[in-house]
Parts: C-alpha cells; sequence; structure tokens
C-alpha cells in the first residue's frame, strides 16, 4: 500500500547526442496530473535548465522558480538535473519535436512518468485539467469517511496467505495476521504520520482484492496527497515465498512482486 505510483513501457527515439539536445532545447509543459501540478521546465542551450511550478489546482499559490544546470547521458536517454540543493535524473522514454514522455525513478519498483508538450512560452496547460479547482482545504479523519472493516473471509489457501510481505528493498508492503480466534486480517501498523484501514475484502477466485485507505492525524499533513488516499487492491500468491501485489491509481494498474519475509 505504501508503494503508489507507475511501471511504463520505455523506448527510445533518439539517436545522437547532437539531435537529442537540440530536440530538447526548448520550454515544455506538462500535462496536469490528478493533484493539478502543471509544470515548466524550460532546457537552454547553455545548460541551464528553469522549472517553473504551477497548480492547476490551486491557481492562486505562487512557488519559487528553481534553477539547474543539466546534461545528457552518453546514451542519450537520461537528462541529469543539479542545483545546489538536490539532484535528480529523469529518463527520456519519448522526445519528438512537439512532445515529450520523461520518467523519474522512485525506488527499485515504481517510477512516475510526465508528459509534455512543447510550447512558445511559458504558459501551464490547465485548460486541460479536469479535477476541482481551489478545492475546500482537507479535514481530519472521521470513520463515516472509510468504515475499516480488515476481516478476511475464511479459504482453503488462507495460510499461503499468513505473515509478512516485502518488497525488492526489504520494506514491509502486506501484513496479513490473525487474531486469537484464528480469523485471518489485513494489518498494517500505524506511525507517526500514516494510518492504515482497509475494507470490501473479498476473493475472486484465488486473489485476494479489497480497499485501501491511509490518513493522517496531523493537521499539518491533511494537504498531503496520501491524507484520506484510497486505493482498490489486489494480492494473489505465485509461489511458496512471493506474492503479487496489484493496486490501482485512477485507471492505471501497478504490480509489485513481494517476498515473503
Amino acid at each position: 500500500m505504501r508503494e503508489l505510483f507507475s511501471i511504463i513501457l520505455v523506448f527510445l527515439s533518439l539517436n545522437s547526442f547532437a539531435t537529442s539536445k537540440d530536440n530538447l532545447i526548448g520550454i515544455w509543459a506538462m500535462y496536469p496530473l490528478k493533484n493539478g501540478i502543471a509544470n515548466v521546465i524550460e532546457f537552454k542551450s547553455n545548460g541551464t535548465s528553469l522549472l517553473h511550478p504551477f497548480n492547476c489546482a490551486k491557481p492562486n499559490e505562487k512557488n519559487e522558480l528553481e534553477i539547474f544546470t543539466y546534461s545528457i547521458n552518453e546514451k542519450n536517454n537520461i537528462i541529469q538535473l543539479k542545483s545546489p540543493s538536490y539532484s535528480f535524473d529523469l529518463k527520456i522514454l519519448e522526445l519528438k519535436l512537439s512532445t515529450m514522455r520523461l520518467e523519474q525513478k522512485i525506488n527499485d519498483d515504481i517510477n512516475l512518468s510526465f508528459d509534455y508538450l512543447k510550447m512558445d512560452n511559458v504558459h501551464p496547460l490547465c485548460k486541460l485539467y479536469i479535477g476541482p479547482v481551489n478545492a475546500p482545504p482537507k479535514t481530519e479523519y472521521k470513520e463515516s469517511d472509510f468504515i475499516p472493516s480488515p476481516m478476511i473471509p475464511s479459504d482453503k489457501n488462507i495460510n499461503d496467505y499468513i505473515g509478512k510481505w516485502a518488497n525488492n528493498e526489504g520494506v514491509t508492503q502486506i501484513e496479513i495476521s490473525q487474531n486469537e480466534n484464528g480469523h485471518a486480517y489485513l494489518k498494517t501498523d500505524s506511525n507517526e504520520n500514516w494510518t492504515f484501514l482497509y475494507n470490501n475484502v473479498h476473493w475472486v477466485n484465488n486473489e485476494l482484492h479489497y480497499e485501501s485507505y491511509a490518513y493522517s492525524k496531523k493537521e499539518t499533513l491533511y494537504e498531503h496527497p496520501f491524507h484520506k488516499s484510497q486505493h482498490s487492491s489486489i494480492i494473489k500468491i505465485i509461489s511458496n515465498n512471493k506474492m503479487l501485489y496489484s493496486f490501482f491509481i485512477g485507471k492505471e494498474r501497478y504490480d509489485i512482486e513481494l517476498t515473503r519475509e
């Protein structure tokens, strides 16, 4: 549940450093994300990049311009951006005269992809944003927001699921425990920032389907996109010590292989 966001088919359309850099130079507006973020990034011929932050969901918010230096690796598929504060890489999935797709690696399992349109000037693509604008601030969690019901219906294969399941980095993603009566249930321990809940737990053939929900008790995190977030999830045993964990963000499905701890 803690792993969010994207697995994308990667392909490359650049042939030489000169061509890739020439195509890259210019102003690129990002297609708005679900949360309204629609940054504009500018690549200059002198190796400088300007990031103009925009949020279509909060048009009155003003964020400071960020300045980076950038370079492209020898394979023409990685843009390396650096600033005095931090650095990160963007993988080029597609680069054409007027459109571009980039990918940012979050960890071994998760990548984020971003689509861009080339522009004549710095201007966000907020006309393409279909979400709420200046939505009221999020509030504290109430039980009516998401009624927890983590118990798992009995199944002949339930013992195969009992235990903790971790990603490639050894971080527990799924835990299925048993109560004093031997009934299995989904469990994730709360931490100082987040509380995790589950409901609508049911079997579909040999897959366990359920809804995941997360919220924070800290008022400072009420505006965080993870607060009051809900995702449909599926888990399925694929071998003695392997589990396939799938979750949905919007219409996109993301699959992660987990290992029994």
